[in-house]
């Protein structure tokens, strides 16, 4: 299914090289897409690519063995901005938009199809009890798909502390 998504532009705050010691900001431009942010960057030929965003994890072991945290608060004001938090969040989808996939769905669409068949003919009461029937049956499903997420919800872990390595002293997050 297509779906347009929102072009995003964030600041990069790194470490300049002026004169005066300040902190310049560059852009970069990116979308998300399945909870995946998506990098505009070009290349030497002056081409626009478009990819993930990479997380440090091919680097050598040793380097996460010599890690020693973000040094301040601006280094980690710069991977949160960067990397986003560490969550992960599924939206409960509304009522009627699962309605209306169930309602696309081939076999329902042939069965609304009959109904409209019969009600043509003489058996229009039975045609309309069947549409009701249908509509009914369909909203059971939604609910039931409905109830079924929230349990699932009720069974995620809740968030729990964890310390940090930040500053040269352990934080708990």
């Amino acid at each position: 299914r297509s779906q347009l998504c929102a072009l995003k532009k964030r600041a990069i705050t790194e470490p300049a090289s002026t004169s005066d010691g300040d902190r310049c900001n560059e852009f970069e431009w990116f979308f998300e897409w399945h909870k995946r942010p998506y990098i505009f960057s070009n290349d030497d030929l002056g081409c626009s690519t478009c990819s993930k965003l990479s997380m440090p994890s091919s680097l050598p072991f040793s380097h996460y063995l010599q890690a020693r945290g973000f040094k301040d608060l601006v280094s980690v004001q710069t991977a949160t901005s960067k990397f986003g938090q560490n969550q992960f969040h599924i939206p409960r989808p509304a009522f009627v938009e699962l309605f209306k996939e169930h309602a696309l769905a081939p076999f329902f669409v042939f069965q609304v199809v009959c109904v409209i068949l019969w009600s043509l003919d003489d058996y229009w009461y039975y045609s309309l009890f069947t549409l009701l029937m249908l509509v009914v049956f369909e909203c059971t499903v939604v609910k039931s798909r409905l109830r079924n997420i929230d349990e699932m919800r009720e069974l995620a872990t809740p968030p729990s502390r964890v310390h940090a390595f930040r500053g040269g002293k352990w934080e708990a997050l």
